[in-house]
């Protein structure tokens, strides 16, 4: 198989841009689905595609630009990917999961970026006292892409991807984490075109978000505890989905808890 010269995302954007009745597209974007349409808009601009003036405005829902640190426990160790539940994975268990995380591009694209650094003070991994020698290895803190990619690369005390021992982190692949790396060096900071007005909606109000990792040692076995903010959806924190800036940028923020307990 071979790379499109004319990728169906395209197609299909020309096909809409043509039916349009006022010769404009706008693109809804939701999660990843953000990321993809953020690459779509780059390769426009950088090719000096025509279609790029079609497009009017951008809404990204609940994407995650810079990342987010919940992406570290689904690659990690499984976590909240069990199916239906982690508690009860019969559909899929997070061993299982994990494994499929271990080769899958999109899964290091939701992986904190540098720029998540730069904006986000909260620590994503820590080590507590009882683990000594991980500290030794790791570091006491996490809070750099330097620091994280050591972190993820590392071999020491790691499981393999498909282990049923879900507490022990696995080793990610380096060639993925790379590519990832290199994505957002391009994208975290390229500006949208002004022409194009962009709507980020962020979700706030679920205090299950996962901010960051703490290892600790329980009954002589590595243990992972999720710390946890109000600050997000319950998958991605707040401030990765509201990063863009520029005059063309509206931000809104959704209680989801409220507007849940409302609604649903």
């Amino acid at each position: 198989l071979s790379v499109s010269s004319d990728p169906y995302i395209l197609s299909e954007l020309r096909r809409l841009v043509s039916s349009s009745k006022s010769g404009k597209v706008t693109i809804v974007a939701h999660s990843n689905g953000g990321l993809v349409a953020k690459a779509l808009l780059k390769r426009l601009a950088d090719t000096n595609d025509p279609l790029l003036s079609k497009i009017d405005r951008l809404i990204l829902v609940a994407v995650p630009e810079l990342g987010t640190p919940a992406a570290i426990g689904a690659d990690l160790h499984g976590i909240e990917q069990g199916l239906p539940t982690d508690y009860l994975p019969f559909l899929l268990s997070k061993s299982v999961a994990r494994g499929f995380a271990l080769n899958s591009a999109a899964a290091y694209n939701l992986l904190p970026s540098a720029d998540y650094f730069t904006y986000i003070d909260t620590p994503i991994v820590t080590f507590d006292s009882t683990l000594p020698d991980w500290i030794d290895k790791y570091g006491e803190t996490i809070h750099s892409e330097d620091r994280l990619q050591n972190f993820l690369l590392g071999t020491y005390g790691r499981a393999d991807a498909t282990s049923a021992t879900t507490s022990i982190p696995d080793t990610l692949n380096s060639s993925l984490l790379n590519n990832a790396q290199v994505f957002h060096a391009g994208l975290d900071l390229w500006q949208i075109p002004a022409n194009i007005s962009v709507i980020e909606i962020a979700g706030w109000g679920i205090p299950t978000t996962m901010s960051g990792i703490n290892y600790t040692k329980e009954k002589g076995a590595i243990t992972p505890q999720p710390n946890f903010t109000i600050d997000g959806d319950g998958t991605v924190v707040t401030p990765s989905v509201l990063w863009s800036g520029g005059a063309s940028v509206e931000k809104y923020w959704v209680d989801m808890k409220t507007y849940n307990k409302d609604y649903w």
